[in-house]
């Protein structure tokens, strides 16, 4: 308990010390009293010694009405009991609960030191690392508690103490306020905890379990990088009600330093469903361990979670009468060959990955080692996917598709060899192939299974199993022992239009037998068993998006393994054979930022983003840094991306960006409901200036020589082009009628100015310098188009010159004395931004809708849990 004792504590009237529980007196001959150490709505809490151990403790006496009803009694010293349990270095230990002279108490270990929150009185926020220190001992804490079956319920600053000296934090008061405030009958007492730090099932009245005490921490870690709660708004349970449906607020908004990876722990601490937050405090743990390094790669883990967001946060199904969860940890990383990859498949040994990828051009079969390294590139030849390994993971399986035959590619050199035909699908099952056909001589319309007896030229094929017409049978899984399959199909015609239901079928390949898992006709795909064949894995949309689920093999309630919040198709995946990683397709919609060399072919990729949409990038004069709009779950932010390596960091909201004159100073624009803010902040951070009030929502900025702002408004009665001055005043109408936005060149006077025409398209127009614009329709850049998504213009740095893209290719045009140049083809551009030498040409390309797959590490597979 806290041994502050520098301020003095008022005793209130009714509380437990007007009996005489003063300093110095001594409880039932054998406390005796030393200090107060607060007075809180339980009681009071002293320092107290033991004389017969001979000991300092605090003793924390029970509110008075408590000790008359004897459930609550009853309940207070469960939870004690269960409080007693918990025993380690970051948790304060209970002793007993005691009634000595009438009076009833908690006795507790007793630390000399302040708690977090008169730390925080003091100091605001913390240094980043004395908050990842804290984090960690923290969750050290919560976890040996929670290994004992103990949820704390009221976990805040309040409750956690540093003490003096070793700066040792320590988790107090247990599971006791839960049981003290279901004593009570008045107001927020119908609740335990505090509302700012509770979270939505606590507030709601549901059932609380560890992850409630990581929402809890996650509040406290906000807390401590920005200096506040993420809702401070809160003050009762009845209004935190109204911030159940808020966004998970960003630390980086307010703390811009904050490490990218630190901020994405925090929010996904805040989530709103438990069940896409850290499933215990173990895997928060592995978490905050921070970027790890594999195979030379650095791996950012919450970035991935974030994009994930729930492959920590694992389902839980009923088996056999036991709650069984899959614990994980949180651990990603992300392959080298993410861009348009599918179809995952790991080979039997668990060592190699096999998948299909049209990032050199067309589509081709590519191989590469789990554990990292180069990709080999396999003979592709038109087949179906996805190619299965071979059991003895030295070779593939596939189909053909022009012929329908079934051939095995080997992994390492060698001809592709015909095994097999016709099918439509084909698996290898510990070495006995299984073919999918359809038609025959007696039924041109069924599906057969047939089975593979024998090798060599002895070997004949089975029939397992006829089907009539169905209308959609998709790819088989062997099950580990060989003797089932699984497949996803809807066994009946149907007429037109695209299918998007199936189910989940198991057969027996030596009994011939059939057996439906899912009855609900949702668009149920690539059903694959689990290592111990006890589940199937498959991916489903029943969620309202496509998820992966899990699903007993004898049959039982499918429950959910991710929600990664809003896949538009299945997902392709698969699971090594030890059960540790699981690689699946994750679709996003994000751009690409690159940087091209204007004096050489060279084209480098500088930004990874797995979703987000980017645009509107300026670079500053030293080249050092690029800033640049980054849109991500509909939220816009300015974000400075260091160019010579370093993190990223979130400067401020936007939705409109600029340099100022000197490139030091953001210039930037925050759309509102009646106009939009236009404020200046240093690219360093710090607090924004204001420069002026825009009529109207602004979709583009640019700064001028002469101290003034340009801005282009696109909707309402103010649509078109304003100006202001930068050191701050009134905005004005641009004079030019039609125009929506001047971007002059850095020296010489000449502008670009962006015209919209009658036709909607948004067109540049050079003017020379003191020349007023024209009003439209004079001839324009041919070259040269823009939206409202950003700027497809860009000046060189002597203003002799600039680049603009006409939808399909990037030119470089020149003011007088030579020919334009062709710099490069896209179709697909977000905005684009020149180096100050004039050497490097930076384009944000539109890369539209794009696979990727993610490789999740899960540890161990489920274990039964009590």
């Amino acid at each position: 308990m806290e041994g502050q004792q520098t301020a003095p504590v008022t005793i209130q009237p009714g509380s437990v010390v007007e009996k005489g529980l003063v300093v110095g007196a001594v409880v039932g001959g054998r406390y005796e009293l030393r200090a107060l150490l607060g007075e809180g709505g339980m009681g009071a809490v002293f320092l107290a010694h033991d004389e017969v151990l001979g000991a300092d403790v605090a003793l924390k006496f029970v509110l008075r009405d408590l000790t008359h009803r004897e459930q609550d009694l009853r309940r207070l010293r469960a939870e004690v009991l269960l409080a007693q349990r918990a025993s380690h270095p970051n948790v304060c230990r209970t002793y007993d609960l005691e009634e000595l002279d009438g009076l009833l108490f908690i006795k507790m270990e007793y630390v000399a030191g302040e708690t977090l929150a008169r730390r925080l009185a003091r100091e605001a926020k913390v240094s980043i690392d004395e908050l990842l220190r804290l984090a960690r001992a923290i969750t050290a804490g919560l976890e040996a508690a929670h290994a004992q079956g103990v949820v704390h319920c009221d976990l805040k600053p309040e409750n956690i103490l540093i003490e003096h000296g070793t700066k040792r934090p320590v988790l107090m008061d247990f599971g006791i306020a839960r049981a003290t405030a279901r004593g009570t009958t008045s107001g927020d007492s119908l609740f335990w905890g505090t509302p700012a730090y509770m979270a939505p099932e606590q507030l709601s009245g549901g059932s609380v379990d560890a992850r409630t005490d990581l929402y809890a921490l996650g509040c406290v870690l906000y807390q401590l990088a920005v200096g506040e709660v993420p809702y401070p708004e809160v003050t009762s349970s009845r209004s935190a009600l109204h911030y159940l449906d808020e966004p998970i607020p960003d630390p980086r908004v307010r703390r811009p330093d904050l490490p990218f990876w630190l901020a994405a722990i925090i929010r996904k601490l805040l989530v709103k469903d438990p069940r896409q937050r850290y499933p215990h405090a173990a895997a928060l743990r592995a978490a905050l361990a921070g970027p790890l390094r594999l195979e030379g790669r650095r791996l950012w883990i919450p970035f991935v979670a974030a994009v994930v967001l729930g492959l920590g946060a694992i389902g839980v199904y009923r088996s056999m009468g036991h709650k069984v969860e899959w614990h994980a940890d949180s651990r990603v990383r992300v392959p080298a060959y993410e861009e348009h990859a599918g179809s995952p498949n790991i080979s039997p040994d668990g060592r190699w990955l096999a998948y299909i990828s049209d990032r050199e051009g067309p589509w081709r079969l590519y191989v590469e080692p789990i554990s990292g390294g180069p990709a080999r590139v396999l003979p592709w030849e038109g087949l179906l996917y996805p190619v299965r390994w071979a059991h003895d993971s030295q070779s593939l399986l596939g189909v053909v598709y022009k012929d329908a035959r079934v051939v095995r590619v080997p992994m390492v050199g060698g001809a592709v060899e015909e095994v097999a035909r016709p099918a439509v699908d084909v698996a290898d099952c510990k070495g006995r192939l299984v073919l999918r056909t359809r038609g025959d001589g007696q039924c041109a319309t069924c599906y057969r299974w047939t089975a593979q007896e024998g090798t060599g030229e002895g070997a004949r094929w089975r029939e397992i199993l006829r089907v009539p017409e169905a209308a959609v049978i998709r790819a088989m899984h062997c099950d580990p022992s060989g003797r089932q399959l699984t497949f996803a199909a809807l066994l009946q015609p149907q007429t037109g239009g695209m299918v998007q239901q199936a189910d989940i079928y198991v057969l027996d390949i030596d009994s011939g037998s059939l057996r439906r898992l899912t009855f609900d006709h949702y668009y149920n795909d690539h059903p694959k068993f689990a290592p111990d064949g006890k589940t199937i894995i498959f991916s489903s949309n029943r969620s309202g998006a496509h998820e992966l689920w899990e699903i007993p093999v004898q049959g039982g309630v499918a429950m959910p393994l991710t929600s990664s919040g809003g896949h538009t198709k299945s997902l392709p995946f698969d699971i090594t054979p030890d059960g540790k990683l699981l690689i699946y397709n994750h679709e996003s919609e994000a751009d690409q930022l690159y940087a091209y060399r204007l004096d050489s072919p060279d084209r480098r990729r500088i930004s990874h983003p797995l979703s987000q949409k980017l645009r509107q990038p300026f670079v500053t004069p030293d080249g050092r840094q690029l800033v640049i709009l980054v849109t991500r779950q509909e939220k816009s932010y300015a974000v400075v991306l260091p160019l010579t390596g370093g993190e990223e960091r979130i400067l401020t909201a936007a939705d409109a960006v600029a340099l100022g004159l000197d490139g030091t100073e953001l210039i930037f624009a925050l759309n509102e409901e009646q106009g939009a803010r236009i404020l200046a902040m240093p690219l360093g951070g710090g607090e924004a200036r204001r420069i002026t009030h825009a009529p109207g929502p602004v979709s583009n900025l640019a700064v001028d020589r002469e101290g003034w702002v340009h801005l282009a408004i696109r909707q309402g009665s103010a649509r078109g082009g304003w100006r202001a001055p930068l050191a701050g005043g009134e905005a004005v109408r641009e004079s030019a009628p039609g125009a929506l936005l001047v971007l002059p060149a850095p020296v010489g006077g000449w502008q670009l100015v962006g015209f919209e025409r009658p036709d909607k398209g948004f067109r540049w127009r050079l003017m020379g310098p003191g020349q007023p614009p024209p009003p439209p329709p004079l001839s324009e850049d041919p070259r040269s188009k823009a939206s409202e998504a950003g700027l497809h213009v860009a000046w060189a740095s002597d203003g002799k010159s600039w680049f603009s893209w006409n939808g399909t290719e990037i030119y470089r045009r020149f003011l007088a004395g030579r020919p334009e140049q062709l710099i490069l083809r896209t179709e697909l551009v977000n905005g684009m931004t020149v180096s100050s030498n004039t050497n490097t040409l930076f384009v944000v390309e539109d890369a539209g809708h794009t696979v990727r797959q993610v490789i999740a590490n899960f540890g161990d597979r489920p274990r039964p849990v009590k």
